[in-house]
């Protein structure tokens, strides 16, 4: 399938494009299929990727995230669903209510479009989990001695969220009263920590940088948690002034 990859948002994302489908990436991400969320950005490239989704008649479009250490596009992304009813442009920001539908596989070298808006790219979408790598005994366990310091972990983030006046009490709560209690099984749990911190709309500011584009690649629990874990302790250190993100 040949996709237009579209515009870079930050140093975390990327956009791409399909001519039947279209691939966006952007300051969000979907965790995976049927997850919802936003995504918002004032960039004009933004808005003619998005108006191009519409125009398509798909409305389809692709999102994934760059490596932090590379800063190179991830070759794994979700697609997820535009409707003109789900776009929304106050003061010159543009947001977008999208949902998570299905993981697909960037092929290749992706190239700019005639625009300059946006990249094109060959994908190939991914059937359910064909992409996953069973964790060995070893791995297992590491798996499980990072997934049993979440609850502490989280406790600190919980403090310094509201010490810091990112958002009180109530506001948490509100948030992890829609995700649901923490899972016990550690690659539900990943995904529980990613939704907790990238819910970019909830909080008054970031607190946190990107990391659903890479959960999306992550083939294995332990590299879902490990990933999780140490988003979780950076925003602890960001919002506490230890070590700032941005």
């Amino acid at each position: 399938e040949n996709v237009p990859v579209g515009l870079r948002i930050n140093s975390y994302l990327a956009s791409f494009i399909p001519r039947s489908v279209l691939f966006l990436l952007t300051h969000d991400v979907a965790t995976n299929a049927c997850s919802s969320m936003q995504t918002r950005s004032p960039d004009p490239k933004f808005a003619k990727l998005i108006a191009h989704s519409l125009s398509s008649g798909s409305g389809e479009i692709g999102m994934l995230g760059l490596n932090p250490h590379t800063n190179r596009p991830l070759n794994m992304g979700v697609t997820v669903q535009i409707t003109p009813s789900s776009v929304r442009n106050a003061d010159g920001m543009l947001s977008v209510d999208v949902v998570g539908k299905n993981q697909f596989e960037v092929e290749g070298e992706p190239w700019m479009d005639d625009t300059d808006s946006f990249y094109i790219a060959d994908v190939e979408m991914v059937a359910d989990g064909s992409n996953e790598v069973e964790d060995g005994p070893e791995q297992i366990v590491q798996a499980s001695t990072l997934s049993a310091a979440v609850p502490r972990l989280m406790e600190s983030w919980m403090e310094w969220m509201i010490q810091s006046g990112v958002t009180g009490r109530s506001g948490i709560e509100a948030v992890m009263k829609k995700l649901g209690p923490m899972p016990d099984n550690v690659g539900d749990r990943a995904i529980w920590i990613a939704s907790l911190l990238n819910p970019v709309p909830a909080y008054e500011t970031t607190v946190c940088l990107e990391i659903r584009p890479a959960l999306l690649a992550c083939k294995t629990d332990l590299e879902r948690i490990n990933l999780t874990v140490i988003a979780l302790q950076s925003s602890i250190d960001h919002i506490s002034g230890k070590r700032r993100l941005f």
